[in-house]
């Protein structure tokens, strides 16, 4: 048995769900992702308005507003090359310094 070295915890609470992580797990679920990593539902993230809401561990990485048609970038860039999608950072977790720069 392979032990995951990385989660991807996907929200399945209420707000979440209503904004479709249901469907987002099922989609996670039947795509292949690396065999070192394990994706899981998970309870409330705290992210409610910013849902569908997903945390990959142990990089710390959250990601907001994840929509089925995300899951391949989110597994070529990310999980394959340890790139997070910047597009799809939560800003409350990953504030981009960049933006103050172009003021």
């Amino acid at each position: 048995m392979t032990i995951p070295l990385r989660q991807v915890l996907v929200c399945q609470y209420r707000n979440c769900m209503a904004r479709g992580a249901a469907e987002l797990l099922d989609q996670w679920q039947a795509r292949s992702v690396p065999e070192n990593v394990q994706v899981e539902a998970s309870g409330c993230l705290g992210q409610c308005n910013l849902g569908p809401s997903m945390q990959i561990l142990p990089d710390q990485v959250w990601y907001c507003e994840v929509k089925p048609q995300h899951i391949e970038q989110i597994i070529e860039q990310h999980l394959r090359n340890n790139q997070p999608v910047s597009s799809l950072l939560n800003p409350r977790f990953h504030f981009d310094w960049s933006r103050l720069q172009e003021s």
